[in-house]
Parts: C-alpha cells; sequence; structure tokens
C-alpha cells in the first residue's frame, strides 16, 4: 500500500499525506500532478491541506482522512495501466 503516513498538525492546522509509489517522478507526476519527491524505491507524493481554523480542521480531517486512505492506494492501480499501456506502445 503506497499511503505512509496522515499526520494532522493542529498548531499549523493542516493535515499532510505522504505516499510512496514504486515508479519514476515522471511517472507519478503524469498521473497526480503535485509537487514529488525521489526515494531509493520510486518516488513520494506529500498533499499539505491547510485549514482556516481548529473547528474546520475538527470537522474535515475524520471523513476526508477516511477517503484518503481509501483513495490514495487505487493510485498504484491507475500507475500500473499507464505503465502497462506505455510498455505495448
Amino acid at each position: 500500500m503506497p499511503l505512509t503516513s496522515v499526520t494532522k498538525d493542529d498548531a499549523k492546522l493542516t493535515l499532510t499525506v505522504v505516499g510512496d509509489y514504486p515508479v519514476p517522478q515522471q511517472r507519478l507526476w503524469d498521473a497526480f500532478a503535485d509537487p514529488l519527491e525521489a526515494t531509493p524505491t520510486g518516488s513520494r507524493m506529500t498533499c499539505v491541506t491547510q485549514f482556516s481554523s481548529v473547528e474546520a480542521m475538527e470537522q474535515t480531517i475524520p471523513g476526508m482522512e477516511e477517503g484518503l486512505r481509501a483513495a490514495i492506494p487505487q493510485l498504484d492501480a491507475v500507475l500500473a495501466e499507464r505503465s502497462a499501456s506505455a510498455a505495448h506502445a
């Protein structure tokens, strides 16, 4: 599963999601255009959400985290499809 961590920071009013994928940065960029990092085993995607208040963060994060934990791993299938398509082209 590519989801590495989900971290809530009350002081900064942020939710940071990190995912590691066994593909080059350009491949991950093509699938999800956002700041990326190279890792020894592929690429890392980090998404940071800024909230307007602690109350907004507390109201949003439970459902948002659940949704992200379900959705982000599905990116593996998208990355695999495009890799297979490129190999057959």
